[in-house]
């Protein structure tokens, strides 16, 4: 097959896939958290359904205490691990709270987005067999020359399936819209912000885990913000705005950040 000599070459977008969390995790997780009998956990660790486990880190809520109703089924796709959970399990809810600050600075200030329906997951992806990949920086992305191939250079090339590192992946961006530089565009972000799904650290938690992971949040979302827009920029004070906003926001909406655990029955899940 022949390439038409109209068409010049381009740039690609690498598509990678999420793989699922590794196993020792999963079983972890419905050992501290389902509440099933003894027997019945041990066969939802061998639920074929239940080897597609990505969590949604909720930094943003907990679950209410001493409520949780007897489940009638264990389900970990899109398992939700709420503030609380990441708590007791020890996890640096601070490292997820600053990567999803400089996550949505860049959504907001150089892409340009509301960011409405965003979502962040846990998921792993394979070790490449000598060294594992990075994505190269932005000094290193100007100085390639032109027709420069970074697909095997970025993309792991001989992954190791048995060495999973576990990272937090920025996913689903089909109901992003356009934002604008002004207080109108501010406005659109806080307003998606406060109707997502709560995975990033929320003001005015309640507690003091929860306001210090606010604050982390905060402090790396401006300075994310400052790097991208700089000082001097127009929009300089929108960042700002922003957190602001989502402080007011939250109190209006008086909506509680707490709920109970969210599991449904679904197909080849354990019914009690």
């Amino acid at each position: 097959m022949e390439i038409p000599a109209s068409r010049k070459p381009g740039d690609v977008i690498c598509m990678e896939r999420i793989f699922p969390l590794p196993q020792i995790i999963r079983n972890k997780i419905i050992d501290v958290f389902c509440q099933l009998d003894p027997p019945a956990r041990e066969e939802a660790k061998k639920l074929p359904s239940n080897r597609d486990c990505l969590v949604r880190p909720y930094l943003g809520r907990v679950r209410i205490a001493g409520s949780q109703k007897r489940l009638r089924a264990f389900s970990l796709r899109n398992y939700k691990l709420h503030l609380d959970q990441i708590q007791y399990l020890g996890l640096d809810a601070e490292a997820y709270a600053t990567a999803m600050a400089k996550a949505m600075a860049t959504m907001h200030w150089d892409i340009r987005i509301d960011a409405a329906d965003i979502e962040f997951v846990l998921g792993s992806s394979p070790a490449e067999e000598d060294t594992i990949t990075r994505p190269k920086s932005l000094e290193q992305l100007q100085n390639l020359t032109a027709k420069t191939d970074t697909y095997t250079e970025v993309v792991v090339s001989s992954p190791n399936f048995k060495q999973r590192l576990v990272s937090l992946w920025l996913v689903d961006f089909d109901a992003c819209n356009d934002i604008s530089m002004d207080e109108t565009g501010v406005q659109q972000a806080v307003r998606a912000f406060v109707e997502n799904e709560p995975y990033c650290p929320r003001p005015n938690g309640g507690t003091s885990y929860s306001d210090q992971l606010w604050r982390a949040f905060s402090t790396q979302y401006l300075a994310t913000s400052m790097a991208i827009l700089g000082e001097k920029h127009d929009a300089a004070g929108l960042p700002r705005m922003f957190l602001t906003g989502s402080v007011v926001a939250k109190d209006e909406v008086g909506h509680n950040q707490r709920e109970f655990p969210d599991h449904r029955v679904g197909e080849g899940e354990i019914i009690i």
